[in-house]
């Protein structure tokens, strides 16, 4: 068992202080604790999006801390709470669960990051920031890679088939990877072009 708190602080000096500082200034969603639970943890609940069913199943195998890369959005219309965001509430306080989420941060930490972790499971080193506020990052391979090999790559570590339209049969060497906040605009386009 470990104290909240601590957990908690762990995290945070895990994540770093500097990201945690940016991902308040880039990201409205959460990056860091956001409903406190009890003040004593036995079993902690990892999801990638925080949804009724995944809190059921957290409740379930007794999980009281729940880390999420999507928290709890708490964004209404009109000030009024969806039925299904207030189901969700009643689960984590009638649980007393502690809900952290982390959004930017779990995107663009350099070594614990899914960006940085798909760059690694790949088999490329990261060179640079991609574009914007550091969404993704820019990596390359130490050899060049055939473009069937890259998506064969890809399916294996997302366990799923690759869409893909393979108009050029030129090896790849440079890759960009932004799991996360990927959509760029005509700026960022033109600078991902030149690059």
């Amino acid at each position: 068992m470990v104290k909240r708190d601590e957990l908690i602080k762990f995290i945070y000096q895990t994540i770093g202080k500097d990201l945690l500082a940016k991902a308040l200034k880039v990201d409205e969603i959460a990056n860091g604790a956001q409903i406190l639970g009890k003040e004593n943890v036995s079993k902690i609940a990892l999801g990638t999006s925080l949804n009724e069913e995944f809190l059921k199943e957290a409740v379930k195998r007794e999980a009281d801390f729940c880390i999420f890369h999507h928290g709890f959005d708490p964004r209404t219309f009109k000030s009024r709470f969806s039925l299904s965001a207030q189901k969700r509430l009643k689960l984590i306080f009638k649980n007393d669960l502690t809900i952290v989420g982390f959004h930017f941060c779990l995107d663009a930490h350099p070594q614990i990051g899914n960006n940085a972790t798909i760059i690694k499971r790949l088999g490329a080193k990261i060179i640079g920031q991609f574009w914007g506020e550091g969404w993704g990052f820019i990596a390359k391979f130490a050899e060049p890679q055939s473009l069937t090999a890259l998506k064969n790559k890809c399916a294996k570590i997302f366990n799923h088939e690759i869409s893909s339209f393979l108009v050029n049969s030129k090896p790849v060497r440079t890759i960009a990877v932004v799991s996360g906040g990927a959509k760029p605009g005509a700026e960022e386009m033109a600078v991902m072009e030149e690059r």
